[in-house]
């Protein structure tokens, strides 16, 4: 198979880098950085690398004022490493921000490195492969009529939602620990700041991600979230709102077919609205 492939590259005129290319088969590579062990099925960083992440994290000293720029070499290794190590991006997110702002080097700065100079959290990575089973969640949140107290009353509508999303996975955590998580939400700020690990735009929700985040890192195996138009998004949506108003509830289709089939179709329905049809 290996000289049928590299007879194929220079039918198409391809020439290849022997110096950068393994053409024996193996189950252990190196490459840009990352292995990829086939026989734990599992990709973490290269020991080299490692080694560049915590010497460019040694560098950073208390006291120095600097920009983000000049933390781009280190930023840039982290963000790489962020496709292996899980919750990457989360402990990168405090040192970004506007890459022109001058940043002073405190002892808060230093507090969100320290994850990085932990060879244990430098040495993991997932496992290789799709997962074979999602355990699906869908949330929603409403403003008005939700059960919010106090403060939470005047937060914004996005933190709402990322907050609704917590409580459900806290409160079905015996049904989700241990499994892969996908929410269905139709707010596409929770969508993001989950998926991305946070964001630079709004504190509050990042703050909220952030919690979520960690609080799963050793209960769930991953959390993800999937945007899901709001008139798709029915069930949560109405049980945000405590529950069903008048008129907008329906039977199980198989129960209608039950009843038409001893009673026959009906022609006309006086309830029915769009959303509640058969």
């Amino acid at each position: 198979h290996r000289d049928v492939v590299l007879a194929h590259m220079k039918e198409l005129g391809m020439r290849l880098n022997a110096k950068k290319s393994v053409i024996s088969p193996l189950q252990r590579t190196t490459y840009l950085g990352m292995v990829r062990d086939l026989t734990m099925m599992q990709a973490r960083l290269s020991p080299a690398r490692i080694e560049s992440i915590l010497t460019g994290v040694t560098r950073v000293k208390e006291g120095w004022s600097l920009t983000v720029k000049q933390f781009q070499q280190l930023l840039g290794l982290m963000a790489a490493a962020s496709n292996v190590i899980p919750f990457g991006l989360l402990y990168m997110r405090p040192l970004q921000g506007n890459p022109l702002r001058m940043i002073k080097v405190t002892v808060q700065c230093l507090r969100a490195l320290d994850m990085w100079r932990k060879p244990w959290f430098l040495s993991q990575g997932p496992l290789l492969g799709a997962p074979c089973r999602r355990v699906m969640l869908a949330t929603d949140a409403h403003p008005a009529r939700g059960l919010w107290r106090g403060h939470q009353l005047t937060w914004h509508i996005n933190c709402l939602e990322m907050l609704a999303m917590f409580r459900a996975l806290k409160h079905f955590l015996p049904d989700l620990r241990e499994r892969h998580v996908l929410d269905r939400t139709d707010n596409t700020a929770v969508v993001y700041y989950i998926n991305h690990q946070g964001g630079l735009c709004l504190r509050p929700l990042y703050k909220l991600a952030h919690q979520i985040l960690v609080w799963s890192q050793d209960k769930l195996l991953l959390l993800r979230a999937v945007h899901v138009p709001g008139h798709l998004n029915m069930g949560a949506d109405i049980l945000s709102s405590q529950g069903p108003r008048p008129g907008e509830w329906m039977l199980h289709p198989e129960v209608v077919r039950q009843i038409w089939r001893v009673f026959g179709q009906a022609q006309v329905d006086l309830f029915t609205t769009q959303e509640n049809a058969h």
